[in-house]
């Protein structure tokens, strides 16, 4: 079977990228996983688009992934229109990871299984990484517990936390522990949530995403949380062009992007099946250090003249064997003789 690629560069980043030109039969199973998958979190148009763009293409893939969208039954129950009227705010700004991070509570919500009613919900203003706590109540001592054990001990201190005027986040369990940390603690104006307008956002696209995959009951909604935390985390950056995972840890992570539809490519014809070929085919193939540096090359090691030495004749194995352990005997003997 020949497969088909199609050379993309992006004038954003100017990285280069090969797309897989996808069949016309895939392209439901395709828009079922990167859009429907509770990985996915039926997110929106252009957080689909871009997840298409990095491995795969078809012509006319934006109309296509568009209508998909509109037509989405679970995102047609709750997605309501997006109000245009913009106040007067000012802008916060940022420099690196953690220096300042939004936190809030979301709930209470349905009582699941596990017991757990509340979420303390936790953004990263710089690269805009999420987390999600489950708690069972919201008084001071297991807030602090939880964000101190799952958050700072996990990705360190954040030089500011902005929070809301709760008692959960005024008591002074919690300003002691921002204290002797050395973390400065800010919080909204009474009765104005728009401060924390970056968190209070966060809450709403959770409260979205929960609502398409939880049963009747809503008592399961605490089992989809860590996958839908995980596809709000992959989604790329509007401003950046890069995905919130990869601004706070450094590197790429794939998750939806599986392989039964990117086939591997494999660009150089290196013989890899055993550790020997691969290093036979490197040294005949590439120069001694030696000779590039013009330098009379060094007598080998003792324990590389031992390797080099020929093998011991059939009659004597050469490879050590293990002895019944004790306190005082050695661990291995050899050069045994049949």
């Amino acid at each position: 079977m020949e497969y088909f690629y199609r050379k993309w560069e992006n004038t954003t980043t100017n990285d280069e990228n090969l797309q897989y030109v996808l069949p016309s039969a895939d392209r439901n199973s395709v828009l079922l996983l990167l859009h429907n998958d509770k990985l996915a979190g039926h997110l929106g148009f252009k957080s689909t688009i871009a997840r298409i763009r990095q491995r795969l293409y078809w012509a006319g893939y934006t109309h296509f992934v568009d209508r998909w969208s509109k037509r989405c039954t679970e995102c047609q129950k709750r997605n309501q229109p997006s109000h245009h009227t913009r106040g007067q705010m000012k802008t916060y700004i940022v420099g690196e990871p953690l220096e300042r991070i939004s936190i809030g509570i979301l709930g209470p919500v349905t009582r699941p299984y596990k017991g757990n009613t509340y979420v303390i919900v936790v953004t990263d203003y710089f690269t805009r990484y999420a987390a999600a706590y489950e708690v069972p109540d919201i008084e001071a001592q297991p807030v602090a517990e939880k964000l101190f054990e799952e958050l700072i001990c996990r990705y360190g201190l954040p030089l500011q936390i902005h929070t809301d005027q709760g008692s959960q986040f005024t008591s002074d369990l919690f300003i002691q522990l921002c204290k002797k940390l050395h973390i400065d603690k800010t919080r909204n104006s009474p009765f104005h949530p728009q401060s924390s307008g970056l968190v209070e956002r966060l809450n709403r696209t959770i409260e979205d995403m929960i609502s398409k995959f939880v049963a009747k009951h809503q008592k399961d909604w605490d089992q989809y949380l860590p996958y839908l935390m995980m596809a709000y985390r992959v989604r790329q950056h509007e401003k950046c062009h890069d995905k919130y995972t990869n601004l706070m840890t450094g590197r790429n992570s794939y998750v939806c992007e599986r392989e039964e539809y990117t086939p591997a490519i494999r660009p150089l014809n290196i013989p890899t099946e055993t550790t020997r070929q691969l290093i036979e085919f490197l040294g005949a193939n590439m120069p001694d250090v030696s000779d590039l540096l013009d330098v009379e090359p060094r007598a080998p090691s003792p324990m590389r003249q031992l390797l080099n030495k020929e093998p011991p004749p059939e009659d004597v194995r050469s490879a050590f064997r293990k002895i019944p352990s004790s306190p005082i005997t050695r661990k291995f003997t050899g050069y045994f003789f049949h």
